[in-house]
């Protein structure tokens, strides 16, 4: 199967600086024969240290948690369990932006970001 076709746009708005990222992470990992991509969207919130981090980052968490063993599979069929996968990956990266250096100070402790990530393979995202 043959998988093109994707793209990405952001607009700054009124802010001095961009504060959101994208990620595309194409052939991410593949599992018994099935090739999985990884998109993500970070909305970043006072900065873009958090959203550029989880730009840089998420994907390859994900891909560590996914080959940390067959922990993440649901049943004897080899399904994956997403949501665990997924749960782990946001803490793992949480754990990443909170460690930083300067996380005592007031401005670090009030930057973010909102994430929203897919996993798409042939059959599921």
């Amino acid at each position: 199967i043959r998988r093109e076709g994707h793209g990405a746009v952001s607009v700054m708005g009124r802010r001095r600086e961009m504060e959101d990222s994208v990620a595309v992470e194409l052939g991410l990992v593949e599992i018994d024969s099935r090739r999985y991509d990884f998109f993500g969207v970070f909305d970043g919130h006072g900065g873009s240290y958090v959203a550029e981090a989880c730009r840089d980052r998420m994907h390859s968490i994900l891909r560590e948690e996914l080959r940390e063993g067959d922990t993440w599979r649901k049943d004897p069929d080899d399904v994956i369990d997403w949501e665990m996968v997924m749960v782990r990956c946001f803490e793992r990266m949480d754990r990443e932006v909170g460690g930083g250096p300067g996380k005592e100070e007031v401005e670090e402790m009030t930057v973010g970001s909102t994430a929203v990530t897919a996993v798409v393979g042939e059959e599921e995202v």
